[in-house]
């Protein structure tokens, strides 16, 4: 189950594109790496889980996403995605959610840990495999 309900009543913006936008090489991942130069894209996402465990918990969650060059009209090139779930936060009755609980609540820092050890254990698995070097040599 999804939902979609705009903080304080503020109005929710679709993210469509129009159509010519939004497939192949005009979309606009494809544009941002052409007119940049750079070869790929890493999409960041953090969230807040909200869950009604030990009266109320905000859980913390950062995907993690690198993209290349489109491969076709619909898809990228997908290098690497992943999920890392941070510690519970309990909210006590009547804490006000203010910026300060919010850097508590999401600790960037132990996220950043998490996700440099994660790509420390994946450079280490194409470093131990033979055929990942040979797949991507001369590119």
């Amino acid at each position: 189950m999804q939902f979609t309900h705009g903080w304080r009543d503020t109005k929710v913006v679709s993210a469509a594109v129009p159509l010519g936008e939004g497939y192949g090489w005009n979309r606009l991942d494809a544009r941002l790496m052409a007119e940049s130069g750079a070869g790929a894209l890493l999409k960041v996402t953090m969230d807040l889980e909200l869950s009604t465990r030990d009266g109320g918990t905000m859980i913390p969650t950062m995907a993690v996403e690198l993209t290349g060059a489109p491969n076709g009209h619909s898809a990228s090139t997908k290098f690497f995605s992943g999920t890392i779930t941070g510690k519970g936060y309990r909210i006590r009755d009547g804490t006000a959610v203010t910026p300060a609980v919010l850097r508590e609540v999401l600790r960037t820092a132990d996220m950043a840990a998490a996700l440099r050890t994660a790509l420390a254990a994946l450079k280490a698995r194409e470093a131990a495999d033979p055929d990942y070097a040979l797949l991507w040599r001369g590119r």
